[in-house]
């Protein structure tokens, strides 16, 4: 039986983001025990293997806790596959984009 996921965001900043997410809910990364680190590890992996088409680059998020601006109240990574045209790091897109409580 499985216990994490990975799926393409429905909404994504670029072709390619996405997100793996344990099945079993936890909010943080506090809540997982180290078998479930290691898996987590391996399963990073595999899912940025298959990202590759897209660039070699690879940018791997995960935010714990309520005052990171995490999304979602449920531990997960965003992986997004970097190219040389795309901008993460945008001066003035960045807080809009990575800081969703930014007003």
């Amino acid at each position: 039986m499985y216990w994490l996921t990975a799926f393409l965001d429905t909404n994504p900043i670029i072709q390619g983001y996405t997100i793996l997410i344990t099945k079993r809910h936890c909010e943080t990364i506090w809540d997982l025990n180290n078998t479930e680190i290691q898996k987590i590890e391996i399963a990073m992996r595999y899912v940025s293997d298959k990202l590759k088409k897209f660039d070699l680059n690879i940018n791997i998020n995960h935010t714990s806790g309520k005052y990171t601006s995490q999304s979602i109240s449920h531990f997960h990574f965003n992986l997004i596959p970097i190219n040389k045209e795309y901008k993460l790091w945008d001066r003035e897109q960045s807080k809009i984009i990575l800081d969703r409580s930014y007003k």
